[in-house]
């Protein structure tokens, strides 16, 4: 498995959010098979319930084409826990998760440098 930072504003903040790349697709704790995962840190949501709640709300909507699914999990990396977080889909086109359709956009900004910490 890979792990490596995400996020643009999020990663300036002391508790970081990861993205993770399996060696092999894999379901983690229901969540379809894939190899791609992210794990949101939800810093700035001290209820951390605000991204649970929205995406909740999304998959349920029928208006809303996909949702990433989540789980909570309590993150421990290298032997050091980290707190609670998202587990949840990697946002992406692909026949399991964003359909590629003429009928919308799907915008992804890439390669923006990385806060670094003070």
């Amino acid at each position: 498995t890979q792990i490596r930072g995400r996020g643009n504003s999020t990663w300036g903040a002391p508790k970081k959010p990861y993205r993770l790349k399996l060696v092999t697709s894999a379901s983690l704790l229901g969540i379809p098979a894939d190899r791609d995962f992210t794990l949101l840190a939800n810093y700035w949501d001290l209820t951390l319930l605000r991204n649970a709640l929205a995406f909740e709300l999304g998959a349920r909507m029928s208006a809303i084409e996909w949702t990433p699914r989540c789980r909570s999990v309590e993150l421990i990396l290298n032997g050091s826990p980290q707190g609670a977080y998202q587990l949840c889909d990697h946002v992406e086109v692909s026949s399991a998760r964003v359909r590629a359709t003429s009928a919308g956009w799907f915008l992804e900004v890439v390669n923006l440098p990385r806060v670094e910490p003070s």
